[in-house]
């Protein structure tokens, strides 16, 4: 076992300064005395692996089942539309998983990128501009609030994002002026919502985004 004999400690490990003093060590290195951890026989990959098999899995049998059951209708390609979706969502959750408000964000725009597709092919209805889009935004932004509160968060982890989802909130009111909504109530609340979050972070909370804007593009 190694010695400090200044700081007359016995040291383990085979450390060549002490760390109290950082002078010289006498006597023979051993192995730090601290057991091994044992590694999580199912990991993040093993997840991702599982689901990408669940994935393949059902498209493959529903491709199999829409040949089998002679049909006009390809009602297959609907299902492997809705597991890429569910399997992409998937996917992103469990990468951010450690990264909480960053996933809520991705989680946000994908959810209004499949929506907008889904209502594209199934002859556009409007229902994912209507109210998908801005219910999204809205729970999104009361998510992170909550979380924040509940957790204890400091402004500074979570500011930046809430002001990324308030401002992507307030993109419908283009669709409010060009017309081409069919219920207008829930894009305007959305709109209101985000502009009052909006302001409220710059007059409440203007110096920790301004110092965290500087933190993370090392302005």
């Amino acid at each position: 076992m190694l010695n400090c004999g200044r700081c007359k400690v016995n040291i383990d490990g085979d450390k060549i300064v002490c760390p109290l003093c950082q002078g010289e060590l006498t006597g023979i290195a051993t192995q730090d005395s601290y057991p091994d951890l044992p590694k999580p026989k199912y990991g993040k990959n093993f997840l991702l692996r599982l689901i990408s098999f669940v994935a393949v899995a059902i498209i493959i049998v529903s491709l199999a089942l829409n040949l089998m059951v002679r049909s006009d209708v390809w009602w297959s390609l609907f299902v492997i539309g809705g597991v890429v979706s569910a399997w992409i969502t998937a996917t992103v959750g469990i990468s951010y998983r450690r990264k909480l408000f960053t996933n809520i964000t991705w989680q946000l725009v994908i959810v209004s990128v499949f929506a907008v597709i889904w209502d594209v092919s199934t002859l556009w209805r409007g229902w994912s501009i209507d109210y998908v889009i801005p219910i999204s935004c809205l729970v999104s932004m009361l998510s992170m609030v909550i979380l924040s509160k509940i957790m204890k968060i400091p402004a500074r982890e979570y500011l930046i994002y809430l002001v990324l989802d308030a401002v992507y909130g307030v993109t419908p009111i283009i669709f409010y002026f060009t017309g081409v909504l069919g219920v207008v109530y829930p894009s305007l609340i959305c709109v209101t919502c985000s502009l009052i979050s909006i302001f409220a972070i710059l007059f409440f909370q203007g110096k920790s985004i301004r110092a965290e804007i500087t933190r993370r593009f090392h302005l």
